[in-house]
């Protein structure tokens, strides 16, 4: 009895929390479609159109839940500003999601080394580390990142394209001093 009351409540729980920074990267002129519930069958509030950076909120089974969206629109005069018309929260599926990624830095001095963790927890070691220095840590911003799998507090969990070998994926998660928010400038 205790042990099926627990899934019952696993099944039902929430989104975790997280506060993350990503944007929009659908290739669709239409946009991409935010959804009222992390599921692909949801009801759809409206699109948001690539270039528009969220704030993740929340995760469930590969979908996102944000708020707070900002218009990145240079072409049309409008950058960094929130964007108004369309859904302000609703869940987008994580795979039209991106981040870019930097080396890790503590108190503003980076060790030259990018991690990936598997679980949200740097206390546990790496899955897979690249070395300092190493041209083809995802660090160096290739934009490797396939998809957005989940959040957790200021964690992003990823699958990253090697980029070496971009046949090969990576998947865990990334701490916060490796995100780099920005879709347009390089992060220090």
């Amino acid at each position: 009895m205790v042990l099926a009351l627990a899934a019952m409540q696993l099944a039902h729980a929430g989104p975790a929390p997280c506060s993350v920074w990503l944007w929009v990267s659908d290739p669709d002129p239409k946009g991409i479609n935010v959804r009222a519930a992390p599921s692909g069958k949801s009801t759809i509030l409206g699109q948001l159109p690539g270039g528009t950076e969220i704030t993740a909120i929340g995760a469930k089974e590969g979908w996102i839940q944000f708020n707070n969206p900002i218009a990145f629109e240079p072409e049309n005069g409008r950058e960094w500003e929130p964007r108004t018309e369309g859904p302000q929260t609703g869940w987008l599926h994580g795979s039209l999601l991106k981040t870019s990624l930097r080396d890790r830095t503590k108190d503003g001095e980076t060790d030259g080394s990018f991690a990936l963790y598997a679980t949200p927890d740097d206390t546990t070691g790496p899955i897979v580390r690249w070395a300092n220095r190493d041209p083809y840590s995802p660090g160096n911003d290739w934009g490797v990142v396939r998809t957005v799998l989940d959040c957790s507090t200021t964690w992003l969990k990823v699958v990253l394209a090697d980029p070496k070998d971009q046949t090969k994926t990576h998947t865990g998660w990334v701490h916060a001093d490796n995100q780099c928010p920005s879709q347009v400038t390089t992060c220090p």
